[in-house]
């Protein structure tokens, strides 16, 4: 599919594209299909026209490929120009671009020791741990010395170069912890390399995911009130009915954090991606947030799927059937439950499929499948993802898959309907809802999926 240019932009669209202002910061929200990636790209292209550098951070990898694989023609001598890359790695690039020192509060204090000087580290009181990585090299091991031994005689340290680790949050997921990172900030304002901050403006596309401490964290790095002389502009793209973390944020969070009043704030309406069959299911889901849901598109398609399949087997067989009958389709396998449902579904298709037929898939936890760099879109094939990794991505067709996997619990009701808003819209012409059990089974999931006329069951 052709990324669009500015030229098909609607009348909202290009409200924002003509008229936004390029200082300070401005927030841009809109349900799936409304065109917000696309403007973050052609708000970039505007600027590297300029000669100015944008940065394009998104939530995870896969998206970050998808968006920076999508040449428009017409832009490929600025696109280089363009950094893209996911935020988790650009405010690591930035920590150890600013050499962040030691705070009384590390743990562990880490040193560029040579290994001609190995003897006289571990003589200080240094140890060697082959799994950590001085902040800022590539390659794992380095030397460390515990913070109280650190703090009490530093100056037998100082030579090499002694630095803090990026802090992490504890927990199952574990993230940055926006608040320490920008309270070690603000501790060592004064004596950062603030020379790497070296872009203009920051877009953040999917911001929803993000905590609020995150953007406490960039309204003070806007404003440059740490000692930063540059002062990127923001903007910041978000539907918080899209949200998939538990650490996430609101509209009015956003807004909140990052001081954006009413005039900055601009909403998308229009769905340009679904056909009307999809829209009216993935509005089915409609969990009820603040950004609302698009308005129902004009051009129409095929009725969505409802569809029991006995096994794995049998489902990956219907997948490839669609292939077979669509060859010029760009198809999407999206597997709820847990990895291994991805990893099954990705040996059952790569061992039936045709040899002419590409299968690919991509996991964050799994090792030996394609990097997120080396993922290929918008070509035909079938690109299979779990849930968490779906986010910004269309497909011609798509088959969400594993519904019997999931729960419909109370405490989770609004959360898995958020997940299925984000997955059923990711179709552009065709939707299956795939589900795996014998005749006669019943997941309570399935109280929660559309029924006839919105969708054709099979049974």
């Amino acid at each position: 599919m052709r990324f669009p240019n500015s030229r098909d932009l609607n009348e909202e669209q290009e409200d924002i594209y003509l008229y936004a202002p390029h200082d300070g910061r401005m927030l841009v929200t809109g349900p799936p299909g409304t065109g917000k990636t696309v403007l973050a790209v052609l708000r970039a292209l505007e600027v590297a026209k300029s000669q100015k550098t944008p940065v394009v951070a998104m939530f995870n990898r896969v998206l970050e490929s998808y968006t920076s694989s999508r040449i428009p023609e017409s832009a490929r001598k600025h696109w280089e120009n363009i950094r893209f890359t996911t935020v988790h790695r650009l405010f690591a690039q930035i920590w150890n671009g600013l050499a962040v020192p030691p705070s009384l509060g590390d743990d562990w204090i880490y040193l560029a020791t040579s290994y001609a000087e190995k003897d006289d580290a571990k003589s200080c009181g240094a140890v060697w741990d082959p799994e950590s990585w001085y902040p800022g090299r590539r390659k794992k091991g380095c030397w460390k010395v515990e913070s109280a031994r650190f703090f009490s005689v530093p100056e037998l340290f100082n030579r090499w170069n002694p630095r803090a680790q990026m802090p992490i949050s504890e927990g199952q997921a574990p993230d940055i912890d926006w608040h320490c990172y920008a309270k070690a900030l603000f501790a060592h304002a004064q004596n950062l390399s603030w020379a790497s901050l070296d872009f203009d403006i920051l877009i953040i596309d999917e911001a929803q995911d993000f905590p609020p401490e995150f953007f406490d964290l960039i309204y003070v790095i806007s404003l440059g009130v740490l000692g930063n002389v540059r002062k990127p502009s923001l903007m910041i793209l978000a539907d918080e009915n899209q949200r998939i973390t538990e650490r996430n944020s609101t509209i009015e969070e956003i807004r909140a954090k990052l001081h954006i009043s009413d005039d900055r704030h601009y909403r998308l309406t229009n769905n340009f991606r679904n056909t009307l069959q999809i829209a009216q299911v993935a509005r089915h889901f409609y969990a009820g947030m603040a950004t609302g849901i698009p308005a129902l598109p004009e051009r129409t398609g095929i009725l969505p799927e409802l569809r029991r399949c006995p096994d794995i087997a049998s489902a990956s067989g219907r997948i490839l059937r669609y292939a077979e009958n669509n060859p010029l389709h760009e198809i999407g396998v999206i597997c709820l439950g847990r990895d291994a449902n991805r990893a099954s579904y990705f040996r059952e298709l790569s061992r039936t499929a045709p040899t002419s037929l590409p299968v690919q898939t991509y996991s964050s936890v799994e090792a030996g499948h394609r990097t997120a760099k080396e993922l290929s879109f918008d070509t035909p094939g079938i690109s299979i993802f779990n849930s968490s990794s779906c986010k910004g991505l269309e497909f011609d067709a798509v088959f969400i898959v594993g519904l019997q996997e999931e729960t419909a619990r109370d405490e989770m009701r609004d959360f898995l309907r958020m997940k299925l808003y984000v997955m059923t819209s990711r179709g552009r012409d065709c939707l299956f809802l795939v589900w795996i059990g014998c005749k006669g089974d019943r997941s309570a999931v399935l109280d929660l999926m559309p029924q006839t006329p919105l969708v054709r069951i099979y049974e």
